[in-house]
């Protein structure tokens, strides 16, 4: 997904909040025993902005055919106003499923 265009360094000035709660989930996640993976992660932050009326969407994606066979097939991540909130990856992954919350009060970009 490419960075919002309203920001030279691609945040979206209006992420501030958005941010906080997906470092607060990384941060969770950091100190859970065990493995905290991307979906737990994508799941847990868009309950959090859906609750605080703040609309974004949750991708899940998969690892192109050719790449495939691994652990890493598929991720999840948070997207709002073009700007990935948690579940950036280096890896690509083509969306399979997206679920989108959009608020009359705070609509996605």
């Amino acid at each position: 997904m490419p960075p919002s265009a309203g920001a030279p360094d691609g945040h979206h000035p209006g992420n501030g909040e958005a941010r906080r709660l997906a470092a607060s989930v990384m941060r969770a996640a950091a100190r859970v025993p065990g493995e905290s993976k991307c979906l737990a992660q994508a799941i847990a932050l868009q309950w959090m902005l859906r609750r605080r009326k703040l609309g974004a969407t949750l991708i899940i994606g998969a690892r192109p055919h050719q790449r495939r066979g691994g652990l890493t097939d598929l991720h999840a991540w948070v997207v709002r106003c073009e700007e990935i909130l948690i579940g950036e990856s280096d890896e690509p992954h083509h969306p399979i499923y997206a679920a989108r919350f959009e608020s009359a009060q705070a609509p996605v970009c």
